[in-house]
């Protein structure tokens, strides 16, 4: 094994269950750089879609 990371991850429901948000804040350690510690960051916008859509989403 070449790489380890630690990461946690806070996810948001922005609208009704269909869009959501995530910010995912990570700390890697690779061999390459002797393990030290490098911070990084992940923003991430996820939609879900269905085959029909209510007008409650709207």
């Amino acid at each position: 094994m070449t790489n380890y990371y630690l990461q946690t991850r806070y996810r948001r429901d922005i609208h009704k269950g269909i869009l959501f948000a995530d910010v995912i804040p990570e700390l890697h350690f690779q061999r390459d750089v002797s393990y030290d510690p490098r911070w990084a960051m992940t923003l991430r916008l996820e939609m879900y879609f269905q085959r029909e859509i209510s007008r409650d989403y709207f």
